[in-house]
């Protein structure tokens, strides 16, 4: 196989937030002041978190919903259409308020791809933080500048697996499916959704480990806050690497490959 691209996810294989309390907090005050006072910080986490099921609901079912959808839902509780707006930006911004920081390996792998005259791009699912403020983080930890696209779903339209994320991608840089492998830590919409578009697959585990946490698949797990005692309804990728350190390897495996 002659590679001439890899793509990769955002959240937990470039970008991880160790520590989602100040974000949370941020969104969780947000709800509060647009209820005035009506719910207290407990009962705006809890419409936080019913919203953002929601959003999961939403996602696993291949909708783009986001911070728009979150938003229109708190609002829609509060009886207060009024406040979307407000509530929607909150939402986003708060992103900026997390320990975001790159996954360890992650800025050298970019390089070094880019070194070998390698394309790179980014496909990515946009949940409480937007493409905007995504380009952002990416930025302060010295990522964006080795990613020659980013495809973000809020953009696109649709979330990952579509077709129209990968396409997106490739499109933008000049790049057939056959001639890329996909780098995710989720089963249904990194991996599942990068073969099925005709791209080779490695699947990190350096944040989370989907097979054992079902996160992009078993709503019940996620719902539950545990981890799946479902067996998986996807093949796993091509490759599967516990860090970046493996990386290089797995890329000449797949390269060897007929």
């Amino acid at each position: 196989m002659t590679i001439r691209a890899v793509t990769f996810d955002c959240w937990g294989t470039l970008l991880a937030e160790p520590d989602v309390a100040a974000s949370t907090a941020a969104r969780v005050r947000a709800i509060a002041e647009a209820a005035d006072g009506d719910l207290s910080p407990e009962q705006a986490q809890e419409l936080l978190d019913a919203a953002w099921r929601e959003h999961h609901l939403e996602w696993l079912g291949g909708r783009q919903y986001g911070s728009p959808g979150i938003a229109r839902y708190v609002a829609q509780e509060l009886g207060n259409d009024a406040v979307i707006g407000l509530l929607q930006e909150a939402f986003e911004d708060a992103g900026r308020h997390g320990t975001t920081g790159a996954v360890a390996g992650a800025r050298d792998t970019l390089i070094r791809l880019r070194e070998r005259g390698i394309r790179t791009a980014l496909v990515c699912d946009a949940g409480m933080t937007p493409g905007r403020v995504v380009r952002d983080l990416l930025s302060n930890v010295g990522l964006l500048e080795h990613l020659e696209f980013c495809a973000f779903s809020d953009e696109i339209g649709v979330p990952k697996p579509s077709a129209k994320m990968f396409e997106a991608a490739l499109t933008a840089i000049v790049v057939e499916p056959h001639e890329a492998v996909h780098v995710g830590d989720l089963l249904r919409t990194d991996v599942d959704g990068g073969r099925a578009y005709g791209m080779k697959t490695i699947r990190i585990t350096a944040v989370n480990d989907d097979v054992r946490q079902g996160f992009s698949w078993d709503e019940s797990a996620v719902r539950e806050r545990r981890d799946t005692t479902e067996e998986a309804p996807f093949h796993d990728a091509d490759e599967v690497i516990a860090s970046y350190d493996e990386f290089e390897d797995a890329l000449k495996r797949l390269e060897a490959a007929p």
